[in-house]
């Protein structure tokens, strides 16, 4: 029976330093995403004019362990297949690291992108007329309000003005 014999040679520690960094890489790059979409979530409150609670920072600290927890369980498995090819002389690159970061990158995206639609969506309108409805004091007043919401609806939204 052959023993496998396993020295650290300087290509060696290139190999595994490579390994590493691009690892590191990965991980930061979806760090990095998670606080670009905790940055988009605070400004599109703002814009929306809704309140900044610590609901966000909560959904992204979990968000973050979340991740991590996920991100290290490919690198154990990236581990594991670099330590087997490595004995068999064969080539590897943290591949199981590599789809795990794309695919928390596309969801981070996808989020961007919901972001931006809840922007551009007319949520604001909305809640001002609704308002409007319920402060409606008179019938004059009412009437007001239904007419500048069928504006709305008809698509003339730049004509519709609710007080």
């Amino acid at each position: 029976m052959d023993v496998i014999e396993f020295q650290f040679t300087p290509h060696f520690m290139y190999i595994v330093a490579t390994h590493l960094i691009v690892c590191v890489i990965m991980w930061v790059l979806v760090f990095c995403a998670i606080f670009v979409d905790l940055w988009d979530r605070i400004y599109t409150q703002k814009k929306l004019g809704k309140p900044i609670d610590s609901h966000s920072m909560r959904k992204t600290l979990g968000k973050l362990g979340e991740y991590w927890r996920v991100l290290l369980i490919a690198f154990i498995v990236d581990a594991v297949v670099f330590i087997a090819c490595t004995l068999l002389n064969i080539k590897t690159m943290p591949a199981i690291t590599i789809l795990v970061s794309i695919g928390l990158l596309i969801i981070e995206a996808k989020s961007l992108i919901e972001h931006a639609r809840e922007r551009k969506s007319k949520i604001k309108d909305i809640q001002n007329i609704i308002q409007s409805v319920v402060k409606a004091s008179s019938d004059k007043d009412a009437k007001k309000v239904i007419a500048a919401v069928a504006d709305y609806i008809g698509g003339d939204s730049d004509k519709a003005t609710i007080e």
